[in-house]
């Protein structure tokens, strides 16, 4: 195929139109990931007293209030988040209501929580109550998205390989947006971790089909910029997420206008043509030429393009049958890891790269998901993340 490319001349400006399409396409997968610093974000907080705190009188922090929540420390000004005295409303012979309070006994805030939300913004960790003793359930949210990338990174190139490029980067998108607009629709937590596990898995899947896609509609000498816009455009998914969350009051917004993006996506994704690599593969040669004459700027006969298309399969395929009988055998799971580890310097590569792979891994997603306790603007601090992406 990278003949057939150099054959039919450079590439033409429908040609350069449908691989940008396609690499923007990746926008809406980085828009959600660190999607978590914004929605799961626990502002300042104390623990509600329903016996002075009115639904329309509440105050976050007020001096009266350390009779009845102890201070964060000794000599310390601000409230614990965490803890309360304890609290009981008594009668009196008057049938009189007075509130007691017992400085000697310190429970849990049992009865709830308020929040310190200034700027008037909602947060899925302040509806869903996730501090305290439920803060656990943040990291262990992102940690989903890990387990969903591991279970679709298996069987994502199966599928591309199996049903067409074009057709599963419609799918992955069409779940995404599913897996978003459901993200948004969460009604307690654990709804919510589901989604994020299934965005992972649809994000990864995504970003391996389109990434695979790109590759095919370019020369091997070009590959390497393909990578580099590929993981520019997330960058930029990133720092739009930023933005978004910015001018976004309630949580569910933050989630849902990256479902929009991927609707608009799916419009357009119809009319993308196939991988002629892929066509090839299948011996699907009139498609794969049709392809080709489109994205040619020279003109060139249809006859011509065929020949030197299936020239090109061909040869590739006596190149297969000159492999040794032994290579072409389909060799067990467990066979091929016991080849593997029977070879010293293949151990030691496949370690040294599992090791690099989770020491980079572990380490950008810790920053990427602690921008905000970097001090000053969460907002700005993760804006200057994903703009830091780009030279790195």
């Amino acid at each position: 195929m990278d003949d057939v490319f150099e054959e039919s001349g450079s590439t033409s400006a429908y040609h350069k139109l449908i691989l940008a399409s396609l690499i923007i396409t990746t926008i809406p997968q980085g828009m959600v990931i660190f999607s978590p610093v914004f929605v799961f974000h626990a502002p300042p907080h104390r623990c509600l007293v329903p016996e002075i705190d009115h639904q329309n009188d509440i105050h976050f922090n007020n001096s009266y209030l350390f009779n009845y929540i102890p201070a964060s420390s000794k000599n310390n000004k601000t409230l614990s988040n965490c803890r309360r005295f304890t609290v009981k409303v008594q009668t009196n012979q008057s049938a009189e209501n007075y509130i007691q309070v017992n400085r000697s006994l310190i429970e849990p805030c049992e009865d709830g929580f308020v929040y310190d939300n200034r700027d008037g913004k909602t947060t899925a960790a302040m509806e869903f109550n996730l501090v305290c003793g439920e803060e656990w359930k943040k990291p262990f949210l992102t940690s989903s998205f890990s387990i969903g990338a591991l279970a679709s990174g298996i069987i994502s190139g199966a599928l591309s390989d199996k049903f067409g490029r074009r057709v599963a980067d419609l799918g992955c998108l069409t779940i995404l947006m599913l897996v978003n607009f459901g993200y948004s629709l969460a009604v307690n937590y654990w709804m919510s971790w589901i989604c994020f596990l299934l965005y992972g898995s649809g994000c990864t899947m995504a970003y391996n089909s389109i990434f695979v896609h790109a590759q095919e509609l370019v020369k091997k000498e070009h590959r390497g910029l393909v990578v580099f816009l590929c993981n520019i455009c997330v960058s930029i998914g990133y720092m739009m997420m930023t933005c978004i969350a910015y001018f976004c009051v309630y949580w569910r917004w933050i989630i849902r206008i990256p479902g929009f993006f991927c609707i608009f996506f799916m419009t357009y994704y119809c009319y993308l043509p196939e991988s002629s690599r892929w066509l090839m593969s299948r011996g699907r040669t009139k498609e794969a030429v049709d392809i080709a004459k489109r994205f040619s700027n020279k003109s060139k006969s249809s006859e011509a393009l065929v020949e030197l298309m299936q020239n090109t399969r061909i040869n590739d395929k006596n190149e297969q049958n000159n492999v040794e009988p032994m290579n072409r055998k389909l060799v067990s799971f467990r066979k091929s890891l016991s080849m593997l580890f029977h070879n010293r310097i293949l151990v030691e590569r496949l370690l040294v790269l599992c090791w690099l792979w989770m020491v980079s891994f572990v380490c950008y997603y810790t920053f990427g998901y602690n921008t905000s306790n970097l001090g000053g603007s969460r907002y700005w601090t993760n804006f200057l993340s994903a703009v830091a992406e780009i030279p790195g």
